[in-house]
């Protein structure tokens, strides 16, 4: 599922970044990818483990309880009827009403299992961000806004926190009582034929043992509801970040193997539709240099979103080189080993140790040919 998901999220279109261009990006991706589906994982085998055994109980027991019960003769308006193991039925009619209970309490879970991953993975994202820009922080003294801004981040963890806690001690309540009053219930139901001398004590206490497993059995989702409402406030959290990876991918540009130039025929729009740049053409060789020039705001930018394929509003066409390299205004190199950093995006297994001796040489670089193995930070 990591890797299915991970493939989707960075995928050759780039996928993620289309989302944010798009300001469709759902809150904290990684935080879905990382915990997400671990949560995931561990909540459905939980879940099976505790549902077969439920299953293996009921099937156990419900027999013994049907036998033991016997039938119980009922007069109405003159009919007598006759309700064989009406044991089973009332402990069924008993495990239902525990059901619409449970329901009624614990409903609010899910949604606030769902907040609490949100909130906590923001509060996380946000000392993250803190810790990658401490120099800036430091040198513009802002430690005092920043502890601020952190609280207000921790607040909604710790009023999310304070909200789950009050439902699932009203929910742990009733699952205690509801498990008492399961010991109980069999000895009142039982009752008239207790006294009517159709079973003896012996019998009473074998139908109260058969009755309580039935009915934890068959009450598998309320001891469970909790971990359910979990489970739920996960799989929704998934269901939704799987939806928006496989949504509308932007077109693709025309690209051919072996064109070494750059062709555009086109107009720029904004994601309303409104003309940013009209009118663009240019046919790049190769070895050309082509400046682009303007105000701020222009759209410069957004120009060379659209000629990387990244940017879906537009209309005309774009042709290219199939290994066209685009180099963000942002540079980044991924943290890893020497040889990691001069094969990326390829894999460092894609190059011998002497072409990377050979490429260091050709920058005047060859002092570091000695630290390819190293990790770089």
């Amino acid at each position: 599922m990591t890797a299915d998901i991970t493939q989707r999220w960075l995928s050759d279109h780039s996928r993620h970044y289309q989302l944010k261009l798009a300001a469709k990006e759902p809150d904290n991706p990684d935080q879905r990818i990382a915990e997400d589906i671990r949560l995931l994982v561990e909540s459905t085998l939980k879940l099976l483990v505790s549902f077969l055994y439920a299953t293996l109980t009921l099937i156990s027991f419900t027999a013994i309880l049907w036998q033991l019960s016997g039938n119980l003769s009922l007069s109405l308006s003159g009919s007598v009827w006759h309700i064989p193991g009406y044991m089973f039925w009332a402990c069924i009619l008993y495990t239902l009403l525990g059901m619409a209970l449970t329901q009624w309490i614990g409903s609010p879970l899910r949604h606030l299992n769902m907040e609490r991953q949100r909130h906590e993975a923001n509060y996380r994202a946000a000392l993250l961000i803190r810790r990658q820009h401490s120099d800036a922080i430091a040198g513009q003294r802002g430690e005092s806004g920043e502890r601020h801004t952190l609280m207000q981040h921790f607040l909604h963890v710790m009023g999310n926190w304070n909200q789950l806690i009050r439902y699932e001690r009203n929910l742990s309540f009733f699952t205690v009582g509801y498990q008492q009053v399961t010991a109980l219930a069999p000895i009142l139901f039982a009752l008239p034929k207790f006294l009517a001398g159709e079973i003896m004590l012996g019998g009473l206490i074998q139908l109260r043992q058969a009755f309580a497993s039935v009915a934890t059995s068959l009450s598998w989702f309320v001891f469970a509801y909790k971990e359910i409402a979990a489970g739920q406030a996960t799989v929704a959290r998934l269901y939704h970040f799987v939806v928006l990876l496989d949504g509308e991918e932007t077109p693709s540009l025309h690209s051919t193997e072996g064109v070494t130039r750059l062709r555009a025929q086109l107009t720029v729009m904004t994601p309303n539709k409104t003309p940013l740049l009209t009118g663009v053409a240019f046919n790049v060789q190769a070895g050309e240099l082509l400046l682009l020039t303007g105000p701020s705001g222009l759209g410069k930018s957004t120009l060379l979103r659209t000629l990387s394929g990244h940017w879906p509003y537009y209309t005309g066409s774009v042709q290219q080189d199939t290994h066209t390299c685009w180099i963000p205004q942002n540079s980044y190199l991924p943290p890893g080993r020497l040889g990691t950093l001069l094969a990326y995006p390829r894999l460092n297994q894609a190059f011998s140790t002497a072409q990377y001796r050979d490429a260091l040489n050709l920058v005047g670089m060859m002092p570091l040919a000695d630290r390819l193995e190293q990790d770089i930070d």
